[in-house]
C-alpha cells in the first residue's frame, strides 16, 4: 500500500511563487494608471459641482447662444438633436464667461486692476471643466488669453 503522492496536491500545499520584477512593476504601473484615472474624474466632478454661474450671467448668455445656433448650426448642417446635445456646454461656457465679464466690470468700477479670487476660482472651473470634456486645446487656451487681454485694458 505504498501511494504515489499526487503532484497536484503537493503544488497546491506549496506558497505561491515570489512575483518577479517585471510582474510588480507592470501591477504599480496598472495601479498608477487607475488611481491617475480616479483623480482626473474627482477633479472633473469637483469642476462639474462648482458654482460659477449666475442667473444674469445665463440671462445675458442666451442671446449670444440663440445667434450662435441660428448662424452656425444652420451653416453646418446641424439640427435640433445637435443642439440638445451640444446645449450644456455651450450655455456653461458662454454663461461662465458672462460671469466673468460681470466680475470684470465689477472690478473696473472699484479701480482694481488684479484679478480677484473669484475671478480665478471661475477660470479655473471653465478651463476644469473644457478640460474634463476634452475640449479644451491650444485655439480655446488662445481665445481666453485674448479675452483676458481685453479685460485688462
Amino acid at each position: 500500500p505504498n501511494a504515489v503522492p499526487d503532484p497536484d496536491e503537493k503544488r497546491a500545499s506549496l506558497p505561491p511563487p515570489l512575483p518577479t520584477v517585471d510582474n510588480a512593476m507592470a501591477k504599480l504601473e496598472a495601479l498608477r494608471g487607475r488611481n491617475k484615472k480616479l483623480q482626473e474624474k474627482s477633479r472633473a466632478s469637483d469642476f462639474a459641482r462648482m458654482r460659477t454661474i449666475s442667473s444674469r450671467s445665463l440671462d445675458r448668455a442666451q442671446t449670444t447662444i440663440e445667434d450662435f445656433v441660428k448662424s452656425y448650426f444652420v451653416l453646418y448642417g446641424l439640427g435640433p438633436a445637435e443642439y440638445l446635445k451640444l446645449f450644456p456646454v455651450l450655455t456653461f461656457v458662454e454663461a461662465t464667461i458672462y460671469e466673468l465679464d460681470e466680475l470684470n466690470e465689477e472690478q473696473t468700477q472699484r479701480g482694481d486692476t488684479a484679478p480677484t479670487e473669484d475671478f480665478d476660482r471661475i477660470l479655473s472651473g471653465l478651463i476644469g471643466v473644457l478640460q474634463a470634456k476634452e475640449l479644451y486645446d491650444e485655439k480655446v487656451a488662445t481665445e481666453l488669453r485674448k479675452g483676458i487681454r481685453y479685460w485688462e485694458r
